[in-house]
């Protein structure tokens, strides 16, 4: 079917020069075939755009037969939320003419629709392609005479995949029995409603339908999401309800292959009745996650006392612009959020708005940039783990205070982490966690490998040890005695004590008296010797300092 199109006239083309004959052609672009490239990679997509055959749609008969395209490009997934330049692909478009005079073909990009309602980029070097749906992307080529057009698509994945609104929305093991309405819930009890006879207990789902596994209580469920690969610096939101018992009714990220539960999410606002089976939204950066294969699970292994969970509006690989938007939005909705008409028990009704109310005002979405990355370094003594902390920057919308603290050390929670033991060569993970002071707070760890280094102190220097860590001597070499010189009186007080002493530090000393005939060199372990430093050590003997000495030795 012949399609009549209306052309944009745009700035940004590329020009091709083709033969009369519809031949061999030679393309001009604006930049080198590495540049281009580059820069179509640059659109994140799951791979560098590439020339297929062309399918031409044309405005008359006479262009069809006058412009013909031998190539588009191929249609694309994106795997990320970056700008896309569009005018990047125009360099895999070719076509051919048999104008007469041999006009030089331009090409352009004349139309951008979203799942067919067009839009005009205000810059087509960087379009925002992030709202989920299919791009249709259409090209005109044009000689001055004649034109015609082709499209290809880009695809911004699902993002929303929990609305309910069109059945389960592909979770495993949910049907559309799983699937509420209710928009409010313990609407009989005149406490909780106002004089008219509404009910101030609302469930304040999104739309018309939300997934529960209350179908009845007592069953005991688990659905999953279809898997999706998270973006770089993406974010996840959802809403949950009721889930009063964390630790078994809660939504857990779990990896789609493995089926680990790499985060667990519970619904912290529950409060009973106020917020018992409402809708409380929740923000979590997903970018420790960036490139996995993953999926949501909601897990019911509970039978009683609200032994049951919702979830609704969930959403992934938002950006941090569009979860900030959203976030936004619901913090104002509850700011305004008040007590309509007359309670019947006002006391009843504003804890409910308070506790709806306080939700909001104390959530908040903490943003983290500049992650500690591992190091490696040799193995020294007490190290400040704090000073890696430094660098760690937050963005907290609510404008609360942050904390970055560090809270173990390979599993350990009691250690000073302000002089930490790195002493031993192995590998060290530091968890730190960023938190606020609502009780909202995210983990990261990163590693330090420790090896096997020079130390700043000789080993056994007290030899108190044996002979470890010297050479050159024996155990026979090593003496423990107090006293030289004893049973010659003239070196003793009259109760026998002698004044003639070794005065070692600790028990065991070296005495190269064995014979003292004999030559012997002692050579201490090596160590570093750090700025402004000094060193000790005790002698005994060594009259003649020529031949009897300590050396300081690379």
């Amino acid at each position: 079917m012949t399609k009549l199109r209306f052309i944009l006239l745009l700035a940004l083309t590329v020009v091709a020069f083709m033969g009369c004959t519809g031949g061999d052609t030679t393309t001009e672009t604006p930049s080198s075939t590495t540049t281009l490239t580059t820069v179509a990679s640059s659109t994140t997509a799951t791979t560098v755009p590439t020339e297929t055959t062309a399918t031409t749609e044309t405005t008359t008969e006479e262009e069809q037969n006058n412009i013909t395209f031998t190539s588009v490009p191929q249609d694309v997934t994106l795997t990320s939320n970056e700008t896309v330049d569009l005018t990047s692909y125009l360099s895999l478009v070719t076509a051919t003419t048999v104008t007469e005079g041999n006009p030089t073909i331009t090409y352009s990009i004349s139309e951008v629709s979203l799942d067919g309602v067009a839009f005009v980029p205000t810059d087509l070097t960087s379009v925002d392609l992030q709202t989920q749906g299919t791009y249709e992307i259409t090209i005109t080529a044009t000689d001055g005479t004649a034109s015609n057009s082709a499209s290809f698509n880009i695809v911004q994945p699902l993002k929303n995949i929990g609305s309910f609104e069109d059945g389960t929305d592909g979770w495993t093991n949910a049907t559309v029995a799983d699937l509420s309405s209710e928009t409010d819930f313990f609407s009989s009890d005149t406490q909780y409603q106002n004089t008219d006879g509404e009910t101030y207990l609302l469930t304040q789902k999104v739309g018309d339908y939300y997934l529960t596994t209350d179908n009845p209580e007592s069953r005991l469920v688990t659905f999953t999401s279809p898997s999706f690969t998270v973006y770089e610096d993406s974010w996840i939101t959802f809403a949950l309800n009721s889930g009063k018992q964390a630790d078994v009714t809660y939504l857990a990220l779990i990896d789609a292959d493995t089926q680990e539960e790499l985060e667990v999410f519970s619904n912290y606002g529950f409060n009973d009745p106020s917020t018992a089976l409402t809708f409380l939204h929740q923000y979590y950066p997903m970018d420790k996650y960036a490139g996995r294969n993953v999926a949501l699970k909601l897990v019911d292994a509970s039978d009683s006392d609200f032994g049951h969970i919702g979830i609704d509006d969930v959403w992934v690989n938002l950006s941090f612009e569009s979860v900030s938007s959203m976030f936004t939005a619901q913090k104002a909705w509850a700011a305004a959020y008040e007590v309509w008409g007359t309670p019947q028990n006002e006391t009843s009704a504003n804890k409910i708005f308070a506790t709806v109310q306080n939700y909001y005002a104390n959530l908040e979405l903490i943003r983290i940039s500049n992650l500690v990355a591992d190091t490696t370094f040799e193995a020294t003594d007490n190290v400040d783990l704090t000073t890696y902390l430094t660098g760690v920057t937050t963005f907290d919308s609510a404008n609360y205070s942050t904390t970055v603290a560090i809270t173990a050390v390979n599993g350990d929670t009691t250690g000073d982490f302000a002089d930490y033991d790195l002493s031993v060569a192995g590998t060290y993970v530091i968890t730190y966690t960023i938190s606020s002071i609502e009780g909202i707070s995210y983990e990261r760890t990163f590693d330090i490998i420790v090896t096997e280094g020079i130390p700043i102190d000789v080993i056994n220097g007290s030899f108190e040890d044996g002979i470890t860590g010297w050479t050159g001597i024996t155990e026979a070499d090593l003496n423990t005695d107090t006293i030289y010189w004893g049973g010659q009186s003239q070196w003793s007080n009259a109760e026998g004590d002698y004044y003639q002493l070794f005065l070692q530090t600790g028990a065991t000393f070296v005495y190269s008296t064995n014979p003292e005939s004999r030559t012997l060199t002692l050579t201490s372990s090596k160590f570093e010797v750090l700025a402004d430093t000094y060193i000790s050590f005790k002698l005994g003997g060594a009259k003649n300092p020529e031949s009897v000495y300590v050396a300081l030795i690379d």
